[in-house]
């Protein structure tokens, strides 16, 4: 659950973290690419943004990859208040990278579900039972 929440941060805090010189995209990934560093990923157009968006493809594939895993931890919660507790942050962290997904505006801004699409998601977790 950690990492899926963790790598979903630093998805979608790529520009923010560009910008203030911090750099948790690993090298194998956006290396293969043809980047020499993380702000070329920065670059709107051309050949170097659709370089960007299989970078980003590979980090999706990499952060979807806990999903399971943190489904499965939700299904052996029994305590309804603690499965909502657990539910909420996995639902937005699902929903920022459905979000992110093939959007080039991650490499621009932050890139966040809105307050009103959170409370919506919310609002329906507090309904499921686990």
């Amino acid at each position: 659950m950690g990492l899926l929440l963790q790598k979903t941060n630093i998805l979608r805090d790529f520009r923010e973290d560009c910008d203030e010189g911090r750099y948790f995209w690993p090298r194998e990934i956006w290396g293969v690419y043809g980047f020499s560093k993380p702000e070329e990923m920065t670059a709107t157009g051309g050949e170097a943004q659709k370089r960007t968006m299989w970078v980003l493809s590979h980090m999706m594939l990499n952060a979807l990859g806990h999903v399971v895993d943190a489904l499965d931890y939700l299904t052996m919660l029994h305590n309804q208040s603690m499965s909502n507790f657990v539910a909420i942050p996995a639902t937005m962290a699902i929903a920022t990278l459905a979000l992110c997904f093939m959007n080039a505006e991650v490499f621009q801004s932050n890139v966040m579900i809105r307050k009103g699409q959170a409370v919506n998601v919310c609002g329906k977790i507090a309904t499921v039972s686990f």
